[in-house]
Formats: C-alpha cells, structure tokens, sequence
C-alpha cells in the first residue's frame, strides 16, 4: 500500500521513531529547535536528539535534523551552510504534510505528475541494466515494472480490473513503452502493480527477464541505487526513501533540474534526457502548486 511516511519504508522501520519524537519535544520546550514555517521546524545543534534522516511529523507540525547544514553564531542566530539543501529540506517537510493531507486522494495527486512516471522508471531501469548488462528489450521490460511500481506507490488499492487496465495503457502512452512489454511482465503476482520494494522484486524476478536477475533482492536494488544523487547529508538514505517514497524522489527532482551540478550525478543524468526544456516549466509549476495548496509558505525567501 502506500506509505503512510517516510518512515514506513523498508529500511527505516527500524528507527524508534516514537522515542525520537519525545526527544524533539522536549528540544523545542527548551528552544532548541528553529522555525521556518508555521509548521516546518529545524531541530538545531544544541539539541540532543537522536539523528533522523528524513522529516518527522508530530501533530500538525513537521521536524527536520537541521544539524547537518545549519550551526548557530554566537548570537544564537541559525545559519545556513548549505542553501541548496536547506531549499531541498524546507520542500521535502512541506512535502511530507501534502501526503499526509492527501491521504486517500493520492491517485488524484500522482495524476498531476507525470514526469515522475518518466524520472522514476528510467532511473531505475537504466540502473539495473547498467548493473547487470542487460539488453536492450530486456531493459525495457524493466522499466514496464519500474514503471508499474511507480504508480503502485500511490495507491491503496484499485476499484476494478478496467482501472488497472487503464493505467497500463497510460503508462505505455506517455513513457512510450509498448503495451507488449508490459503484457510480457505481469500476471505473475498477486499484484499487478507493485507497492513496495519488496513487492518490486518479487515481481521482477517472477517475471523471468533473464537468469542474471534471479538472485535479486531488495539489498541488491538499495545498493544498485545509493549513489544516485550527491551534495546533501543523509544523500544515500534520501535515495534509499525515493525508490518506495514518491516524495523524497520529487525534492531530488527539482534539485536536478534547478542545479547544473547534479548533470553528474545519475539520478541527473536520468533527468537531463527526459526533454527537460518541455517539460522543466510544467513540472516546477505543479509542484510549487502542490506545496502552496496543502502547506504554509516558509519564512524563507
């Protein structure tokens, strides 16, 4: 199903999130946490809190580990050393509201962003077929199910055959897959569209695309995928978030479109041979929109 938060994805169950929360209530008791929002706030270096990787809501506030990217002057002013992440970490906590806000409407906030269909399943499908040489047809049956998971990450559950059917049809259309291909992957599963990455690899290997993918796991899809990105802190563990998370893909996403230093990184070079220039407007448009529609505007110009 889709993730409730961040922290319902695969590898970040393991932090005691219940305890971390007491911790940064009690930090912002003691004014050791920084406003930037009405409702985003910077957990800062004074502050003894248990590191967290990704934001973390209480109530109807969201929390980021600021400690990376910020530090105090001696007037006890916060101070930005990093202003590329801390624009990308004001957006992935106002981000984690929108999903929250949008909670059993998800379907209806996918349909207005495309390009992360487009971004998504060619990262990961280029990714894999790097890893494992795969050819050609074999790549794009890869990224059917990349594609497939893509849009399994926003739903709960499907009303009917025919609305499964549908959205198949609109992947192969807009991504420019042939429906064959998709045919050629499913029907091997309980479900049609994967929702997890667990669920992902139980697909991909059902699928039998080749023996060389016959021992993937989920450890193999971490590992294939961690260094996509660069120049942030906790930049593995963000990457680790996007390929179950759709939020944490789409701060990643306009990072690399805003900043030519990501043209190096892969997730950026994925981003860079999508047609950016038609479609760079229509994507910061829409995600700006989003943002302004479901959370408060931050403090920051």
């Amino acid at each position: 199903m889709a993730l409730e938060n961040a922290y319902t994805g695969n590898i970040f169950r393991s932090f005691d999130i219940t305890s971390i929360k007491a911790q940064i209530l009690l930090a912002r008791g003691l004014n050791q946490t920084v406003a930037q929002s009405d409702e985003v706030h910077y957990v800062v270096e004074t502050a003894d809190v248990t590191p967290f990787p990704l934001p973390i809501i209480i109530e109807n506030d969201v929390y980021v580990d600021a400690r990376t990217f910020t530090t105090l002057d001696k007037t006890g002013a916060l101070k930005i050393r990093n202003p590329i992440e801390h624009a990308m970490r004001l957006d992935q906590a106002r981000w984690e509201l929108v999903w929250k806000r949008n909670n059993g409407k998800l379907g209806a906030l996918m349909a207005q962003l495309p390009y992360h269909h487009e971004v998504f399943s060619k990262w990961v499908s280029d990714t894999i077929s790097h890893a494992f040489s795969l050819a050609p047809y074999q790549s794009g049956q890869v990224q059917a199910l990349a594609a497939m998971f893509s849009v399994g990450q926003f739903y709960n559950n499907f009303s009917d055959d025919a609305q499964m059917f549908r959205l198949q049809q609109l992947m192969s259309r807009d991504l420019g897959i042939p429906f064959n291909l998709f045919e050629s992957v499913t029907g091997n599963t309980e479900h049609l569209f994967p929702r997890d990455a667990t669920e992902f690899v139980e697909t991909l290997k059902a699928a039998d695309i080749t023996p060389r993918l016959s021992d993937f796991s989920v450890l193999t899809l971490n590992q294939a995928l961690a260094t996509s990105f660069f120049g942030v802190s906790y930049d593995k563990q963000l990457c680790w978030s996007a390929i179950e998370y759709p939020p944490s893909l789409l701060v990643m996403i306009k990072a690399c479109l805003e900043h030519n230093m990501y043209n190096r990184s892969r997730l950026g070079g994925v981003v860079k041979k999508t047609n950016v220039s038609k479609k760079k407007d229509k994507f910061l448009f829409t995600y700006n929109t989003i943002l302004n529609q479901s959370s408060k505007p931050t403090n920051i110009q």
